[in-house]
């Protein structure tokens, strides 16, 4: 990929890793390229120079974001905007230690708006991708609908037969789905189990849950052990402490 678009008027500012400070500032890291040599035989690792690759600018914004999805059966590149829970989900698993982050999710729907959004572009070869990704480069900023759920200082591991939260490091709620970032894992909760979470920002009986659930969904004959597998299946997550 590399090798090919920084040869058509991309700067190579990466073959794997690449830093983003907050402000969207980029940090580039211009390693060597493990390639095949052409006549065969264990990869090894060229500089960008003896490659013949465009050199990044000096300074660096984050302007684009993309999903790249390879597949060699693939015929037409194609390319297609991605809504905001698709995309966290597509690249939360890409991003080194997210969870360390304050406000972690806010801050990554903040950099894909910023960016016009995210896209997830479809492909064969990368020499096919250029004109879509100058398309993603001239995006203009967008602005999401969700909301910002940051932890609270009161959170607790357990709460006896009440439940509550399990300790989080952020959340989003963004029509109707929420999205919880743990400490290893990011749950995308919807229906009865993105409700169930967000009543549970204070200890809460399942019987108290009961009553709240058949107040927004209307009323059920199974609703207490609809509610009951899905406080159990929360807490299995990890998503809720009981």
């Amino acid at each position: 990929m590399s090798r090919t678009l920084c040869r058509e008027g991309f700067g190579y500012v990466t073959d794997e890793t690449v830093a983003v400070r907050e402000d969207g500032s980029v940090i580039p890291f211009e390693k060597p390229i493990a390639v095949v040599p052409e006549g065969g035989g264990p990869k090894i690792e060229l500089g960008p120079d003896e490659l013949g690759l465009t050199r990044c600018p000096g300074e660096l914004w984050l302007q684009g974001l993309v999903v790249l999805d390879r597949h060699e059966d693939h015929g037409e590149p194609s390319i297609e905007a991605m809504d905001l829970p698709a995309a966290i989900a597509a690249v939360v698993p890409h991003v080194s230690a997210l969870p360390q982050l304050p406000g972690a999710l806010n801050r990554l729907a903040g950099s894909m708006d910023a960016c016009g959004g995210t896209f997830r572009i479809r492909y064969r070869e990368a020499a096919q991708i250029g004109d879509m990704i100058n398309e993603v480069l001239a995006a203009e900023p967008i602005c999401s609908d969700y909301d910002w759920l940051p932890p609270d200082s009161g959170q607790v591991e357990s709460t006896g037969a009440l439940v509550r939260r399990a300790p989080y490091r952020d959340a989003l709620r963004i029509d109707g789905r929420v999205i919880v970032l743990l400490d290893s894992t990011c749950l995308q909760l919807q229906g009865i189990g993105s409700l169930i979470w967000l009543a549970a920002a204070r200890p809460r009986a399942v019987s108290e849950l009961v009553e709240e659930m058949v107040a927004q969904l209307g009323d059920h004959p199974d609703a207490p052990a609809l509610v009951q597998d899905a406080v159990d299946e929360l807490a299995a997550q990890g998503a809720l402490a009981t």
